[in-house]
């Protein structure tokens, strides 16, 4: 009831933001392997008008960027699956594509009854 009346959640999540990005400091910005990813979280949040999902972007580019750098033995293969989850949840759950698009098209069935409209 209270979240969703604007006024008093809007003051809430300006301080929560105001917190967060006082910890952008702490990140490693030389690092392409870590400011990437922080970047395409900070990016991805408001983008997207989620933070779930800009966060699961994070945890993805976080895991790739990590592969291809090159540098796989510095996280654990518990964040690898978690990346493979959440690709898995955005293109089965979260897209138009999904499941749907692999479906087959319904066969023609034969009307057996005198429709005026069929014939």
């Amino acid at each position: 009831m209270i979240g969703a009346y604007p006024p008093v959640t809007a003051p809430a999540l300006t301080i929560v933001g105001a917190m967060t990005i006082q910890n952008t400091a702490k990140i490693e910005w030389k690092d392409h392997t870590e400011s990437i990813p922080a970047f395409l979280i900070i990016v991805g949040i408001p983008f997207a008008y989620s933070i779930a999902d800009g966060l699961a972007l994070g945890f993805i580019s976080y895991a790739v960027v990590k592969g291809f750098s090159g540098r796989t033995r510095e996280i654990s293969w518990l964040t690898y699956l978690l990346a493979i989850v959440l690709v898995l949840y955005f293109v089965f759950l979260r897209s138009r594509i999904g499941w749907r698009s692999f479906r087959l098209p319904p066969a023609r069935v034969r009307a057996t009854a005198k429709v005026p409209w069929l014939s």
